[in-house]
């Protein structure tokens, strides 16, 4: 799987968890609870290196539009 159908899979995948943990937090195994902030950890940080680059040669690209 690559970086971007990663990223567009937990744009739908860790709102769910979030909310399913919110849901069920008293019936929570104490396992689980740090396996499931890990994982959304990990999803951010990949999807925060996936998206600063798109970003940054989006905002280049307006600008030099703008003042090319």
């Amino acid at each position: 799987m690559s970086l971007e159908r990663f990223v567009h899979a937990n744009l739908v995948l860790a709102p769910l968890l979030v909310a399913a943990g919110y849901i069920f937090w008293d019936s929570l195994p104490v396992l689980v609870l740090p396996l499931g902030v890990g994982y959304l950890t990990v999803v951010a940080l990949l999807s925060f290196a996936w998206f600063m680059p798109r970003l940054t040669t989006a905002v280049r690209s307006v600008l030099s539009r703008l003042f090319g």
